[in-house]
């Protein structure tokens, strides 16, 4: 085998040129750097991708969650604003004119909050609400007397009743809406299951405050906080122009989105009713919401987790890094957040970096192999000289090589070869003179016995005749 592999290389080799010869070896070596080098260079971009991409969902859900924290500490700021002025005697809970004023002043004051609440064991509701858009106030009154009926109103900005709006009427009072009851049932401030605000299309959550007094409950404080103004909230960070940031409870159904799809369903008509239906993650309209669940729930067998996890999803022709971790606060909320980025929105400058990097490299090769070209052709040159150099001298047309200006070793050998040709040129002149001179003695000699007057043969070692003068041609015939 070793026999016939040097064969073949020896045959392979003897069918290329030098010069070919000399640039194979170094063509394929730098062939390979540049292949792994940009190789590599793919590799640590694609780490870096996934590096960066880690961080900045992890940076974005830390950044979410502090804004989440702010946000929603307002609300519960106004409730304990409530339960101060109680506590301070500034605020007397017999007086529903006086909680009614308070209610509007704690609106007004708190430009992110749009619904303030109070009910009492009395059946006393009192509501007061703005409009984010037009900034129109409106409030709700009910009375111990009809409790299942509130009367909406029009109102000013010192809370006066401008015009009669419309009767919400309900079949329980407000000592059974869901953020009372649990009020009552926990005892301190907290956050109320999200519900329907009667049969309006909203859902909403209320965080509450219940006021004690010696001889029991007295009041409770509430605000109300709408799934859709969580959507607006979500929607107007930074992390909403390029990514996607969900919210959901436990069970995965969802709070809200940075998308523009709600995050439940209605049905139904303003005469008629509406009835509200909750979505789950994975049921949602958005895509990348929808997959990113399931991706979640297949990883995790369930949202109700105490960690967090970061995972990769691909959503058509994007991949997605997602960032899902869970978010609680001191009054017994209990959410999961996720954010999301897709995979364009970080490999924008690492691709103009990669293709910069295979220009380079590309360049590179092309520097590499004009080098090599200028190399080969300045060692293999003078050796082609002299190739010449000896099919000339083998024709006897030989000339002189110049001195060339290449390695020493090649140096030497063109003087070399040059001493060599005169040498053989020398020789060869010698011969061709002595050639001469035996033709001519030979010339000579024959005319010699040519002149004999008597016959005369020659002949040679092995007694063949070689030569007969004229007077021995004449004699043999």
């Amino acid at each position: 085998m070793p026999i016939s592999l040097k064969r073949w290389f020896s045959e392979a080799t003897s069918r290329v040129s030098l010069q070919g010869l000399l640039i194979l070896p170094f063509l394929l070596q730098t062939l390979s750097i540049v292949s792994l080098v940009g190789y590599l260079s793919y590799r640590t971009g694609q780490q870096a991708v996934h590096d960066l991409a880690t961080q900045l969902v992890q940076e974005n859900t830390h950044f979410v969650q502090a804004k989440l924290d702010a946000y929603l500490a307002t609300v519960q700021d106004v409730n304990e604003m409530h339960l101060s002025l109680v506590r301070l005697g500034q605020l007397e809970l017999t007086d529903i004119d006086q909680i009614e004023q308070t209610l509007l002043s704690q609106l007004q004051q708190n430009q992110t909050v749009n619904t303030v609440l109070y009910g009492d064991l009395q059946g006393n509701f009192r509501a007061f609400y703005r409009n984010f858009y037009t900034d129109e106030l409106k409030a709700g009154f009910t009375n111990p007397s009809n409790p299942e009926q509130v009367e909406v109103y029009s109102i000013d900005a010192t809370g006066n009743r401008l015009a009669f709006s419309e009767i919400l009427s309900s079949s329980f009072p407000v000592t059974q809406y869901p953020w009372y009851q649990a009020a009552v049932a926990s005892g301190k401030p907290g956050w109320s299951p999200v519900f329907q605000i009667g049969e309006a299309p909203e859902l909403v959550i209320n965080a509450y405050q219940p006021i004690d007094g010696q001889k029991g409950l007295l009041g409770i404080f509430a605000v109300s906080l709408g799934l859709l103004e969580l959507d607006n909230f979500l929607a107007s960070l930074d992390i909403s122009r390029s990514g996607l940031v969900f919210i959901t409870e436990p069970d995965g159904s969802l709070i809200a989105t940075s998308s523009k799809d709600t995050p439940f369903i209605t049905e139904g008509s303003e005469a008629e009713g509406f009835q509200v239906t909750r979505v789950h993650s994975v049921e949602s309209q958005n895509p990348a919401i929808a997959q990113i669940s399931q991706a979640l729930q297949t990883e995790t067998a369930t949202f109700n987790r105490t960690g967090s996890s970061n995972l990769q999803v691909p959503i058509k022709e994007e991949r997605y890094f997602a960032h899902h971790t869970v978010y609680r606060d001191p009054y017994g909320l209990d959410w999961r957040i996720t954010t999301a980025l897709p995979h364009s929105y970080f490999i924008g400058q690492i691709s103009i970096n990669t293709r910069r990097t295979i220009i380079l490299c590309f360049l590179a090769l092309i520097g590499d192999l004009g080098l090599l070209f200028l190399i080969s052709r300045w060692i293999a040159h003078p050796i082609l000289r002299l190739h010449q150099g000896t099919k000339q001298l083998a024709t006897g047309q030989f000339e002189p090589l110049p001195n060339t200006q290449s390695f020493l070793e090649l140096k030497e050998l063109t003087t070399t070869f040059n001493d060599m040709a005169c040498q053989v040129n020398k020789s060869l002149d010698t011969m061709r003179s002595l050639n001469r001179k035996l033709l001519e003695s030979e010339g000579r000699l024959l005319n010699f016995l040519d002149a004999l007057p008597v016959g005369v043969a020659l002949h040679s070692a092995e007694g063949a005749v070689i030569y007969l003068n004229q007077i021995a041609q004449k004699l043999l015939r």
